[in-house]
């Protein structure tokens, strides 16, 4: 991954971290979750980098103290992410927030990279939305997400 390309990633990360540890919700990082971190490994198992261990949380394997343990390069998907109630709230942010990633996506490399595993990841999501919808009474599995993405990882 490009220098540029890793800059990009740590400033947007930056940028949106305090919006997510200061978020008026009562709910602790209510916009991750184990689908991410599971994008993110297979992100990081892509680049031939090494994994770091599982961290101490009770439902996220990469949430420190202090939000994310992983660099945010390593986190492409979610590192920018910030949750529309901000972006809509806070112009400021989110003309820079928009400005970056524009810069991001001018990184074909990455684009290409991005596409790839997101596209694996919304239709993992998408199986999920339409499993939940026809059994929305019956018992779902917290972790059905998280093992349907690691089924279309094999597919690819």
């Amino acid at each position: 991954m490009k220098s540029k390309t890793i800059n990009i990633l740590k400033r947007l990360s930056d940028l949106t971290s305090p919006h997510c540890q200061n978020c008026p919700t009562d709910l602790e990082y209510r916009c991750c979750d184990k689908v991410f971190c599971e994008a993110a490994r297979h992100f990081m198992e892509k680049l031939k980098v090494e994994i770091p261990k599982n961290t101490d949380h009770k439902s996220l394997p990469f949430m420190g103290e202090k939000g994310c343990i992983l660099p945010p390069h390593h986190r492409p998907i979610c590192a920018g992410y910030v949750c529309p109630g901000h972006l809509r709230k806070n112009r400021g942010l989110r003309r820079i927030w928009e400005q970056l990633h524009f810069k991001l996506f001018q990184d074909q490399e990455f684009k290409k990279m991005h596409f790839q595993l997101e596209n694996s990841f919304r239709s993992a999501m998408r199986e999920v939305d339409e499993i939940k919808s026809k059994r929305f009474k019956d018992r779902f599995s917290e972790n059905y997400s998280l093992n349907l993405f690691k089924s279309f990882r094999k597919k690819e």
